[in-house]
């Protein structure tokens, strides 16, 4: 008969480790992993894989990925006010904050309705990355005397310790505080008022990835892997995090944080600023709306490039914002209200599948098309499409592999098919867009990824297939001024002159001539028909 005495003699923390200790990083040490077929085609996009400094350039976008651009851009909402006032509200709503010595607002020098909240310090951005955990004072008590193998395990002993999911970590890099649902793990006993380390989790150490259960002890954290982000004020006991369903649960302290210092402002002045990363603003401006032009945003989730054209309009137009997402679209309809954006119907549309080819029937204005929709209980007008050239403005941002996103703790994206997947989906889109566009009308095509398959080569696709279009430069007439991001890659489709219309944006800062996302952004005019 086996012996199993000693296996019932192991004490709690024994036994947990015996099933997998947890793995503990600091940002710096964090690998974002890229499955090797999907890094082998990304590699070989780019003719010149090294950068100035003779590194692999795929090294330096993974090592980017993890950390956020180190200025917070707001675009102010020119319906409510101009650039100026607005900048006066939001000093002073750092001030009530008491952030106003930690930070300073200042208008871009190149976006005209485009404010920058940097920190107020010399401090490098990337001093506090290799910290795995808090650096604990020698004088401070020992919270967990009598828990020998925490300390070998990594966690600290004079500060309780929280983890958040990655989403929730990926938003604290960012500059936001932690609110309750984002938490998934805490220390027992932490108080109302008490310091706490914060770590995110960020993936499986093992094959089998068992989920986490919301309430775990942080004893119950094993085989998996996670990074420190900082420091923060428990706004609440441990009990509290668990049940409440809304609601900051701990503030993030600013100066205590791993990465650049960015202030927790996001939901402040709501009405009058939308937070931005910096390329996206270029969408809008490409689109050259004007007051009268009948627009449509065709995949508008959550609404920040539907509201800035409505801005640039002034609220004189008439702008659809679509998506398939009812609930995404009910909750941008609300944002649209609260910004007195009231010329944007939202509607919760398909639009791979959204022109009306239905040759027995008469011709409808998209006015009509709305005016004559039924009203839902929710308050979204039914639309099930728009008939051919109906719109002098179409704006596509297609669901993309978002590669290029900052910060990201982890790529999702297991197998190269599923790029590949990404850029079937966008044609679905850009065959309803051209339909949709009114000839001399223009589109604009932006993703927020660096792969080429999604960018150069779906431009190269998008000429090639609809002749009815043309590119124009992204930078061109009203925007001749703005200079932002780089040319499109070489040797993915596009001759000279078409890569220097479009706008490419490495996350890379030291090339790219900005900090920000990877991004990309092209802009075509249908031509007349004679």
């Amino acid at each position: 008969m086996a012996d199993n005495s000693k296996k019932k003699n192991k004490t709690p923390q024994q036994r947990i480790q015996l099933e997998g200790e947890p793995s503990i990083c600091s940002l710096k040490n964090l690998q974002v992993l890229l499955p090797q077929d999907i890094r082998d085609h990304l590699d070989g996009q780019d003719g010149t894989t090294t950068t100035t400094n003779g590194s692999k350039k795929m090294d330096q976008i993974l090592e980017a990925m993890k950390i956020p651009p180190a200025a917070t851009v707001c675009r102010v909402n020119l319906i409510q006010g101009t650039r100026e006032e607005i900048q006066a509200e939001l000093e002073a709503e750092l001030k009530r904050l008491d952030l106003q010595d930690a930070f300073s607002v200042q208008p871009d020098s190149i976006l005209d309705d485009v404010l920058q909240v940097v920190a107020n310090t010399t401090e490098t951005p990337t001093k506090n990355l290799h910290l795995a955990g808090p650096v604990e004072d020698p004088q401070a008590p020992l919270v967990f005397p009598t828990w020998p193998s925490r300390q070998t395990l990594g966690w600290p002993l004079k500060h309780r310790a929280v983890i958040v999911d990655r989403f929730c970590g990926e938003a604290v890099l960012r500059g936001s505080h932690i609110f309750v649902k984002g938490i998934m793990c805490a220390d027992k006993g932490i108080q109302e008022g008490e310091t706490i380390a914060v770590y995110a989790d960020v993936r499986s150490t093992i094959s089998k990835n068992r989920r986490i259960k919301r309430g775990y002890f942080l004893e119950q954290y094993r085989n998996r892997l996670c990074v420190y982000l900082g420091l923060g004020v428990a706004m609440f006991q441990r009990s509290d995090f668990f049940r409440l369903e809304k609601g900051v649960g701990i503030r993030m302290t600013p100066h205590a944080r791993v990465g650049p210092m960015l202030p927790p402002i996001s939901g402040i002045l709501p009405s009058k600023v939308y937070f931005q990363n910096l390329p996206s603003v270029l969408v809008a401006r490409a689109l050259d709306p004007k007051p009268g032009h009948v627009i449509i945003d065709m995949c508008a989730a959550p609404g920040g490039k539907t509201n800035h054209v409505a801005s640039l309009v002034r609220n004189n137009a008439t702008i659809v914002a679509c998506d398939k997402s009812r609930k995404k679209m009910i909750a941008a309809q609300q944002m649209f209200r609260d910004m007195g954006a009231t010329c944007i119907t939202a509607l919760a549309l398909n639009t791979t599948d959204c022109v009306v080819r239905d040759n027995n029937s008469e011709w409808q204005s998209v006015t009509n098309v709305l005016n004559a929709a039924q009203r839902a209980p929710d308050g979204l007008l039914d639309v099930t499409g728009f008939y051919p050239e109906s719109f002098d403005r179409v704006l596509l941002d297609p669901p993309c592999s978002a590669l290029g996103l900052r910060p990201k703790l982890q790529v999702v994206h297991t197998k190269l098919a599923e790029l590949q997947d990404a850029c079937a989906y966008q044609r679905k889109f850009i065959r309803e867009a051209v339909q949709l566009l009114k000839p001399g009308g223009i589109m604009t095509y932006s993703t927020c990824t660096f792969n080429a398959d999604e960018n150069e080569r779906m431009v190269r696709h998008i000429l090639s297939e609809y002749e009815t279009l043309e590119l124009l430069p992204v930078l061109g007439g009203e925007n001749s001024s703005i200079a932002l991001g780089q040319p499109g890659l070489a040797g993915m489709g596009l001759n000279d002159e078409e890569r220097g219309y479009v706008r490419r944006f490495d996350p890379l800062p030291s090339e790219a001539g900005c900090d920000t996302i990877g991004f990309f952004v092209a802009k075509f005019r249908k031509r007349q028909v004679s």
